[in-house]
């Protein structure tokens, strides 16, 4: 048996350019995490600018209508902002999840005269997890200009709660509960 010895140096200069297409290139100036809140959050302003589109359309109550509008605004907003931040290829590399798309069909297949009530709960839901992600990120972020990104978006997630708990507090309405 013939046994080869390949310098390492040649070992070296034989995989430098080689591209991995299948794997992600680390952001120069992102932890781990930071990376883990930018995936995650590009489904979240997608999923919720989708959900805001549901009940501009869907929603009963005018009130309602014209925060699902503002939920569109907003998280389209948001995810142009957050865009900027991340990486060019972030987008490609994170498909809507399915769990997304489910929730999306779910609400709209759910009877007129129970989407609004049922809408406000989960949104309010929603935003309550987004705030303690986002609460952690603008807190313990590396990257500054995600940690700024995440500060500015909690003052908007929280005018969003109130809205809804607003709004779902007002069962004369039409708002079934």
């Amino acid at each position: 048996m013939t046994c080869y010895l390949i310098p390492a140096s040649l070992m070296l200069l034989a995989t430098v350019g080689w591209e991995q297409p299948t794997l992600a290139q680390p952001h120069p100036t992102m932890s781990g995490i930071d990376r883990a809140f930018v995936h995650w959050d590009l489904q979240i302003e997608r999923a919720q600018r989708n959900m805001g589109e549901i009940a501009a359309r869907r929603g009963r109550n005018p009130e309602l209508r014209d925060f699902g509008s503002l939920l569109q605004v907003e998280h389209s907003a948001a995810y142009s902002a957050l865009r900027k931040i991340a990486q060019p290829d972030d987008e490609e590399r994170t498909p809507l999840g399915a769990i997304h798309v489910a929730v999306e069909k779910r609400y709209e297949m759910i009877p007129a005269d129970r989407f609004d009530g049922q809408f406000l709960r989960h949104e309010i839901g929603d935003h309550r997890r987004f705030l303690g992600r986002f609460r952690m990120e603008a807190a313990r972020g590396r990257n500054s200009e995600l940690r700024a990104y995440a500060s500015r978006e909690i003052e908007v997630l929280e005018a969003d709660l109130h809205e809804a708990e607003a709004l779902l507090s007002h069962p004369e309405d039409g708002l079934r509960r």
